[in-house]
């Protein structure tokens, strides 16, 4: 069974839509004007309930906001329950530029990859800031543009970075532990990987967007294999952006060529969904996919 997180806006009075399909609904409170847009990532919580970032835009200025749905009375709706919120823009702690990823810890601590401030924060469950580490440059612990996060069994914490085109591994509290991947087409190279999921016997899988393909390696970085090329037949990519494992060791890949791909951990493909569209079941151009324990796929949109 599948659900769909749709993509929806907001626009206050007669402020002209962009030139694209929108459906138009509100989030916590109403008519506060803010325009909603995809969101660029999704996660499943340890305790089944779900965090989905979406971007953010003030309707008089257009400039980003970076926070969560406003927060608002409780309400059930399509998508889940709207259960909180944590952040505002800026560069203080707590704060974000443009966030590109989330994960949950196991102890159900949030690791939010702060994009343009080259940094990863990690927040309690309520969204309590604890700590934080990285900034920009191409040194050990640093980044470029950070894209995606994933948390390891063991705590270990693994970022990409689409600017520098490699993972970096680090202890749960970001101390830094090591980092593999470079420029290239080659077995364990990148270009712009966008995503990243640690499967429960470590391996990380790590969508390869620019390459088409996903790659396989050990905890340590050590390559395994790959799957993948450009093409529209079973197996392709096209510009994929998002991955998740089951706790069956399947992997789901999801991508702009509007279809979510399931395959076994070694690579083998099973099936696909792939009807594009604004329907209950439908995608267009899906960014963030997280399966939960019960199997149940969530997609952002």
């Amino acid at each position: 069974m599948t659900r769909s997180i749709y993509d929806f806006a907001e626009y206050e009075s007669d402020k002209e839509a962009e030139k694209r399909d929108t459906t138009y609904s509100y989030s916590g409170q109403e008519n506060l004007g803010w325009l909603l847009r995809k969101p660029t990532s999704v996660t499943a919580h340890v305790e089944g309930k779900k965090l989905i970032h979406k971007t953010i835009y003030e309707p008089s200025t257009g400039n980003v906001l970076e926070t969560q749905p406003p927060a608002g009375e409780s309400k059930e709706t399509e998508t889940g329950t709207y259960a909180g919120q944590f952040g505002s823009a800026g560069e203080a702690n707590g704060e974000f530029s443009s966030p590109k990823g989330v994960a949950v810890a196991s102890d159900g601590d949030v690791y939010v990859v702060d994009a343009n401030n080259h940094r990863v924060q990690e927040f309690s469950s309520s969204g309590t800031y604890i700590t934080q580490w990285g900034s920009k440059g191409t040194g050990n612990g640093q980044f470029e543009i950070p894209w995606a996060v994933a948390i390891a069994s063991d705590g270990d914490v693994y970022v990409t970075d689409v600017e520098l085109d490699r993972v970096q591994e680090f202890s749960s509290s970001g101390t830094y532990i090591t980092q593999w991947g470079s420029e290239g087409k080659e077995d364990g190279q990148f270009k712009s990987p966008k995503s990243i999921a640690v499967a429960s016997n470590g391996d990380v899988y790590v969508v390869d967007t620019g390459n088409d393909r996903v790659q396989e390696f050990t905890s340590t970085g050590t390559y395994i294999k790959q799957w993948g090329s450009i093409g529209t037949e079973n197996g392709q990519f096209n510009s994929p952006q998002a991955i998740a494992i089951a706790a069956s060791g399947d992997v789901y890949v999801a991508g702009f060529e509007d279809k979510v791909q399931e395959f076994t951990s070694a690579g083998e493909y099973i099936t696909k969904w792939d009807s594009e569209g604004k329907g209950y079941g439908q995608m267009s151009d899906p960014a963030g996919i997280a399966v939960a324990a019960n199997a149940m796929c969530t997609l952002a949109k």
